[in-house]
């Protein structure tokens, strides 16, 4: 796990997870890459699943599974004492931990004088962490130096629910690497069996039948889509059950015909190409790895106006805003690019560029340095 020719003043930092997969994981493989050559080592370490595989999936270790059930609060002193025992093995400057297992292993262990600094992300404001986490992370909030937030509306709830000083909170926002080697629109439907004629209007996401992702409502918007526009495919990219929600949702509107269900994919930026507007219609969000991927890629994006989507899409600019559950205006969005290609084009070259001035990961990266090193030559 351990990256490049550490020299002396090289800031070395474990990155500590409870899964590596989804948009968040796409950050996290892109964020090491990208500070593989600066004065910063990053290493990975999962409490969980890895979704990825291949070389870039080389960069995460994963802590040995619990030889009895897997369940709290057996697998959490696992855990624990796994964990401790990398650090031992492997000491660091910097831990920096996601998920909220994670967050209470990494403040138990700087209290217990383990780690020096101790980092903490914060990706969303859709949490499971009820009560009994809040007061738990209320109770221990001065342990972290720094909490890191991906969006300015993640701060705000953030620095509410867990009553955390504004000191200790930062906000970088989240970054994608650009594709080095664009796959070609006519290439990438072809591979997908879709007509170069087509309207596609993409989602992306790591689990389609999670509620939060409203994907009911996008839905709704095709059904009004597809009795306007005779050539229209909706592409969905996640993971999805055969008898869950997305698949009632889209045989209730008899769409399924209409419709390409691909799973969940490593291989996302292989896809995006063949989209022609990224659609999110989410409830909540924090700020979405797959909205600054679609800009990437030169995608007009319409997504719903929730956390910091809304600091990221300029609506009319680089594409459109519309409120949570608002399956008209989303409908009505969609058909206006779709029968505009021009305007479809330069909202594409816009949310390309902007993704380029503010989202690259190279950016991302220059900010993780800069506080990592901030930490540690105080």
């Amino acid at each position: 796990m351990a990256r490049g020719d550490a020299r002396d003043d090289t800031v070395r930092v474990l990155v500590l997870t409870d899964h590596v997969g989804g948009g968040t994981g796409r950050h996290l493989l892109a964020l090491h890459e990208a500070l593989a050559h600066s004065r910063v080592a990053t290493r990975i370490l999962s409490t969980g699943r890895v979704h990825f595989h291949g070389p870039e999936a080389d960069a995460v270790g994963c802590t040995r599974p619990a030889p009895a059930l897997h369940r709290f609060p057996v697998a959490q002193a696992w855990n624990l004492m796994e964990v401790t025992r990398a650090l031992r093995a492997a000491p660091v400057h910097v831990l920096h931990t996601y998920g909220f297992w994670p967050i209470v292993y990494g403040r138990a262990l700087r209290r217990a004088g383990v780690v020096q600094h101790l980092v903490e992300n914060r990706e969303s404001i859709d949490t499971d962490w009820r009560q009994g986490g809040f007061r738990l992370l209320r109770a221990s909030r001065s342990l972290p130096e720094r909490v890191i937030c991906v969006s300015r509306s993640v701060a705000e709830y953030v620095v509410g629910a867990e009553r955390l000083d504004e000191a200790q909170v930062r906000v970088i926002e989240n970054g994608a690497p650009e594709q080095r080697w664009p796959v070609p629109r006519e290439e990438a439907r072809r591979r997908l069996g879709i007509p170069a004629s087509a309207y596609v209007v993409g989602a992306v996401s790591s689990h389609l039948d999670r509620p939060v992702k409203g994907l009911s409502c996008l839905i709704d918007a095709m059904r009004d889509l597809v009795t306007q526009l005779a050539d229209v495919t909706l592409l969905l990219v996640g993971a999805w059950s055969p008898g869950g929600p997305t698949i009632a949702a889209l045989r209730a509107g008899h769409l399924l015909v209409r419709t390409i269900l691909l799973g969940y994919r490593e291989d996302v930026d292989l896809v995006y190409p063949a989209m022609d507007t990224l659609a999110m219609s989410s409830q909540s969000e924090g700020l979405p790895i797959a909205i600054l991927e679609a800009m990437s890629h030169a995608l007009p994006v319409v997504a719903t106006q929730v956390g910091g989507t809304r600091e990221v899409v300029l609506s009319e600019e680089t594409g459109f805003l519309v409120r949570a559950g608002d399956a008209g205006a989303l409908a009505s969005h969609l058909l206006s690019l779709a029968r505009q290609p021009a305007l479809r084009a330069s909202m594409g070259v816009r949310a390309q560029r902007r993704f380029r001035e503010h989202f690259h990961i190279r950016r991302t990266a220059e900010r993780y340095k800069g506080l990592y090193e901030e930490l540690v030559r105080a």
